[in-house]
């Protein structure tokens, strides 16, 4: 029944694809002002379920059940919730490939994952015409079910999760001119949060057609 209630119809799942695909753009931006620019960030598929009715398939979409490399971010404002970016850690090691070798590779990752989180929140911030404040980020290396729930959330705490794939290239494999790279991008929040979001989408949207929509 819980699957049930917290199911995207057609309508919601496209609001959200539109919305969250421009937070990618914005965190492709982001890392325009690091080594990690450049990188493509393409959305393949938008899921959203409650984290007490959490599918192991479902949320990995792609990545290993075992250890993943994640950055964690608390945000306060509206709206207010936990993100969680998350890639495989060979693939994080490549993908910090493309930083100079002086740099401290894990807190590349995690400001290039905290860069990718913000893109994602600030854009969600903006359907509330609001501002939130992202909290220090940290590292996460454990499964990702173990790091979705080491986050403490109450059991109706919606999860909505942006599965994708990372594009980048490395000047010394030429011969493989862009790597890919599954990644995934889960946002908890209250579930009065994610229907305001949607609400809020949805007018923007189409202005005048909210009770149509949703």
């Amino acid at each position: 029944m819980e699957r049930e209630k917290l199911s995207l119809t057609t309508s919601h799942h496209e609001l959200l694809r539109l919305g969250l695909a421009v937070g990618l753009e914005a965190a492709s931006n982001r890392l325009a002002e690091t080594p990690a620019a450049a990188t493509r960030i393409e959305l393949q598929a938008v899921t959203r379920s409650a984290i007490c009715d959490l599918d192991l398939e479902q949320v990995s979409h792609g990545l290993s059940g075992d250890v993943i490399a994640a950055v964690v971010q608390r945000f306060h404002g509206q709206p207010s919730g936990t993100a969680l970016f998350a890639l495989e850690p060979s693939d994080a090691l490549l993908w910090l490939q493309r930083g100079d070798s002086d740099d401290d590779p894990l807190g590349c990752f995690v400001d290039w994952g905290s860069r990718v989180i913000a893109g994602v929140i600030e854009t969600l911030a903006k359907a509330w015409e609001s501002e939130v404040e992202l909290l220090e980020p940290r590292l996460e290396e454990r499964s990702l079910m173990a790091a979705l729930l080491g986050t403490h959330a109450p059991g109706d705490t919606v999860v909505l999760s942006l599965h994708g794939e990372l594009g980048f290239s490395i000047a010394e494999l030429g011969s493989r001119p862009e790597l890919t790279a599954p990644f995934s991008i889960h946002v908890l929040l209250e579930p009065k949060l994610v229907d305001g979001i949607l609400s809020r989408l949805a007018c923007q949207a189409d202005p005048g057609e909210e009770d149509a929509v949703l």
